[in-house]
């Protein structure tokens, strides 16, 4: 096969090696612009209106009345949206639609903890059924470059589609946030913890214990947190740990953290199982971006009389070990 810039035999000119734009809807960075209709996987989806401020407020309010008020810092986001399912069977398809910005955390369409105005967007549809309505979002207070994220979420091999929400929104990669920190020797071992209220640095993650609560106090949040939740075994406590983390890889995807991520271990390094509790708000429970940083509690437990425990973050995809960290969780703890 002759190279590109060979003339062929026609003797057109010859064509220059060039490679082809991103797509739009194929990253953050490149959103599909706003008021376009975008299809992914079998679902069509078309933003057609958004409040957001003391506006959504007003309308989540009234559409409820035991719906709270967003947190501290935060704020609810209404998006109206037309979703159609293209595929022609019969069985019900869910199509996943969720919020990202500049604080580059996923903030899911399930975690709202409010009921949406009428009409309610449906997500779960069957073939060659659409639904047009609302869905409610908790953001973070003032985040800007509003992007909604389209997943179909049976169609795995079909990556997500990017809306923009915001006018002109994108968001890229900062290659300056990883390359401005170096991973470091704190914490590697259990014998040297990184200091109560220090930040551990490794390959891809930041991460700060910020608060520790255990005893009476601490079953007492768990308990506030759900009726249901059982009291500690005999001679245990709960542990409520409060912890920052921070993505600062350079994936552009999306990178889970949860609870699972972290393990308290003995003096001598063995893991204590894990309560089967539900978690004080804000669990931690996010999908994060390069760059991306939340706070979060998790819920441990250990015998009455331990002392000299250590909390243990061992986050997905670290076979190799590179963002291990021991963390100290307090003297005489």
């Amino acid at each position: 096969m002759p190279p590109a810039s060979a003339p062929d035999d026609s003797g057109s000119p010859p064509i220059p090696n060039s490679t082809q734009p991103p797509q739009p809807g194929s990253s953050r960075a490149n959103p599909i612009p706003v008021g376009e209709t975008a299809v992914t996987g079998r679902f069509a989806v078309t933003i057609l209106e958004t409040l957001r401020g003391d506006a959504a407020w007003q309308a989540v309010h009234l559409a409820n009345l035991y719906n709270a008020p967003a947190p501290e810092g935060w704020e609810y986001l209404l998006v109206k949206m037309r979703v159609a399912n293209l595929d022609s069977g019969e069985d019900k398809q869910y199509v996943a639609l969720n919020v990202t910005g500049d604080g580059r955390v996923l903030h899911f369409d399930f975690d709202s903890g409010v009921v949406s105005p009428d009409p309610v967007l449906e997500t779960n549809l069957s073939g060659g059924v659409e639904s047009e309505g609302w869905e409610a979002y908790r953001i973070r207070q003032g985040e800007g470059n509003l992007i909604l994220v389209v997943d179909d979420q049976a169609n795995y091999e079909t990556p997500p589609t990017y809306m923009a929400i915001d006018e002109g929104a994108s968001v890229t990669v900062d290659p300056s946030i990883s390359l401005a920190l170096s991973p470091t020797e704190w914490g590697l071992d259990l014998a040297h913890p990184v200091p109560f209220g220090q930040t551990a640095t490794g390959e891809d993650w930041q991460i700060i214990v910020e608060d520790v609560i255990d005893g009476d106090q601490a079953w007492e949040m768990v308990l506030d947190a759900n009726q249901f939740n059982d009291p500690p075994p005999d001679g245990w406590m709960y542990w409520v740990i409060k912890v920052r983390v921070r993505f600062i890889g350079l994936a552009d995807g999306e990178q889970t953290i949860t609870k699972n991520a972290f393990s308290l271990l003995t003096n001598s390094g063995e893991e204590l199982p894990a309560p089967i509790v539900v978690s004080p708000e804000p669990e931690l429970f996010f999908d994060l971006y390069a760059g991306g940083e939340v706070a979060g509690i998790i819920v441990l437990q250990a015998p009455a009389e331990a002392k000299n425990l250590t909390l243990y973050f061992d986050p997905p995809m670290n076979q190799s070990g590179v963002n291990g960290r021991y963390l100290s969780v307090g003297q005489g703890r």
